[in-house]
């Protein structure tokens, strides 16, 4: 059982370590960044309320992710994953780069992500592609630059994921953008 040493808001008073994927969610963009536990973060007496936080999350983390190699198995398949999503990417590869077996890469993946890696790359890829096709970008182009091999293939998926076609999605994205401009 993790106590915390203070009550503060936002933070429950007890966590039960069967409950530690609750708060792997939200630490996910604190352990984004390869950091050691032993590493201190020096904070002005003004944010001291700030070092209470970091402790509890420095603490969390080394109860419910005990294993810093793992950590930087799986921070370091994410990195080359957002980085790379645009090339042809596989279980091989990603296990190959990071010098474990593609089986024990997949558990953590999804141990620690709750995500396999190939799942992790079609989100990454399908927002990226949001994000060129709100800024215009033709869908044969967005598809062949987010890593996608067929236009068609990209988008079914995208219809399944979001609900709308990329282009019903491209014409609600200009006309929301355009109806910002006019005000």
């Amino acid at each position: 059982m993790i106590e915390l040493k203070q009550r503060s808001p936002g933070i429950p008073d007890t966590v039960d370590n069967k409950k530690c994927k609750l708060h792997k969610q939200n630490l996910n963009f604190y352990l984004s960044f390869p950091f050691k536990v032993s590493t201190r973060i020096t904070i002005t007496l003004k944010d001291r309320d700030m070092t209470y936080y970091l402790e509890e999350i420095t603490r969390i983390k080394n109860n419910c992710y005990s294993n810093q190699g793992q950590l930087d198995t799986v921070i370091g398949t994410r990195h080359y994953i957002n980085n790379n999503f645009d090339k042809e990417l596989n279980l091989d590869m990603l296990a190959h780069i990071r010098f474990t077996s593609k089986f024990h890469l997949l558990r953590l993946f999804k141990k620690y992500y709750g995500q396999t890696p190939g799942q992790y790359l079609i989100d990454r890829r399908l927002n990226k592609s949001k994000e060129l096709l709100s800024k215009g970008q033709s869908i044969t182009k967005t598809c062949f630059d987010i890593g996608f091999e067929c236009p068609g293939s990209f988008s079914t998926l995208f219809k399944s994921r979001f609900g709308l076609t990329p282009t019903e999605f491209q014409k609600k994205a200009i006309f929301t953008t355009s109806d910002r401009n006019c005000f």
